[in-house]
């Protein structure tokens, strides 16, 4: 017999190694959208709603909303076309209510202000404990104004 072994020597790779198990599920009707990530539009994340087709395992009929982006994919089962028009009514009523757009408004604001040199530390709005890391090591010269205190002095 003929022993061989087989070898493969790699030098100098760099890069990230993930195992892909793909699945096509074959569909009656389905679409997609893509959409830009909102801080870095190179990113995307693609949505796909469709009804796979019935199957051995899969007897009843349901709706598939699938995600997937450069992070993984996710994906979730509804039994209905109604109940995702009503998870996605009740994501839009959440969004758009009164609570919802004035912490947006809240938020533009303190974004507005950091972006003018006028940091505001607001536990509510920002993550304190990242900005005083960066406050300490970071390059920039920020002053610290905690609300508290500028609450006082008012």
């Amino acid at each position: 017999m003929n022993n061989t072994e087989k070898t493969l020597k790699v030098v100098g790779f760099r890069g990230k190694i993930r195992q892909l198990r793909k699945k096509w599920i074959n569909k009656v009707l389905g679409f997609q959208v893509t959409v830009k990530d909102g801080l870095e539009p190179v990113y995307t994340t693609i949505y796909s709603v469709f009804v796979p087709k019935l199957s051995p395992k899969y007897q009843k009929p349901h709706i598939i909303f699938h995600m997937a982006n450069g992070g993984g994919t996710s994906f979730m089962r509804f039994g209905s076309p109604d109940q995702v028009v009503s998870f996605c009514q009740d994501i839009i009523e959440k969004m758009t209510s009164e609570r919802w757009r004035n912490a947006w408004f809240e938020v533009e604001d303190h974004a507005q202000k950091i972006l003018m040199g006028d940091l505001q530390l607001d536990e509510e709005f920002l993550d304190i404990t990242q900005w005083e890391k960066e406050i300490i090591n970071g390059p920039v010269d920020w002053q610290l104004l905690y609300a508290k205190d500028t609450e006082e002095k008012s």
